[in-house]
């Protein structure tokens, strides 16, 4: 697991005090094997492992932060 600070394309960032966020690294069946819920969107699939743009799973919190009332 590691932890960096967001940059989101269209949204301010202040380096001062910066949105930290935690990124692990996980296999297409993670999710089910946790018994989560999709709120919207997709879970990772096997071509997502060999896609040269990596895809990315986000929680509500973090949608809610940069995307309110948007789809993330």
């Amino acid at each position: 697991m590691w932890a960096y600070a967001v940059d989101v394309d269209d949204k301010p960032f202040d380096m001062r005090a910066p949105t930290w966020a935690e990124e692990s690294y996980v296999s297409p069946g993670f999710f089910a094997a946790i018994d989560a819920r999709l709120m919207q969107g997709r879970f990772l699939t096997r071509e997502d492992e060999s896609h040269p743009r990596h895809a990315v799973v986000i929680n509500r919190a973090m949608a809610r932060r940069f995307w309110p009332g948007q789809d993330p």
